[in-house]
């Protein structure tokens, strides 16, 4: 979706045309157009279980915790058990724990297990992950790269505000050169 699917809105084909853009890919997700989370998550979770419901008159348990309350949606359908027992996230990690899941160890490296390719993730996160996953960060720069070649310097082509993995790459590079003298 990010280099290949082909742009349908006749609004964004105009708008890459102008820009002088492919018309295929979404390129990089953003704070604005997490267009990731929209189509590879929450979409098809949303059409299963409303599928259920109305077939089955399903209840949608969800696992949000009791300090993320907020983000619970007012649907007699849904239900959220870590809410109305008062679980927080970390109690809810460590009852986790203490029945023998441990996320092959990711919660001990990571702040969130999370798509480890996300240009949303907070910096340290991406140290992390050149540090303890060398072959997932070679696969993000290739992607920054194909991002960069296809969309250009604009939103599209630019992983994070201000940084190219390659940018932060050399930043890394220099911090733990920096750390061994």
């Amino acid at each position: 979706m990010m280099f290949d699917i082909p742009q349908q809105k006749k609004r964004a084909i105009e708008r890459r045309i102008a820009m002088g853009q492919p018309l295929t890919g979404y390129g990089w997700p953003g704070m604005t157009v997490r267009w990731c989370t929209g189509q590879l998550k929450t979409h098809l979770i949303s059409k299963e279980v409303n599928r259920l419901k109305k077939e089955q008159n399903a209840l949608h348990y969800i696992g949000i915790a009791a300090d993320e309350a907020h983000r619970c949606k007012d649907d007699p359908q849904n239900r959220y058990p870590l809410v109305e027992w008062k679980i927080t996230e970390a109690q809810a990690l460590q009852i986790c724990y203490s029945r023998g899941f441990d996320f092959g160890g990711l919660y001990e490296i990571y702040r969130r297990a999370s798509c480890w390719c996300c240009p949303l993730q907070r910096i340290d996160e991406l140290r992390k992950l050149r540090t303890h996953h060398p072959e997932l960060w070679a696969r993000l720069r290739e992607m920054d790269n194909r991002a960069r070649a296809m969309f250009g310097p604009g939103p599209l082509g630019q992983f994070k505000k201000d940084w190219s993995v390659e940018r932060l790459e050399e930043r890394f590079a220099r911090e733990e050169k920096a750390g061994r003298k």
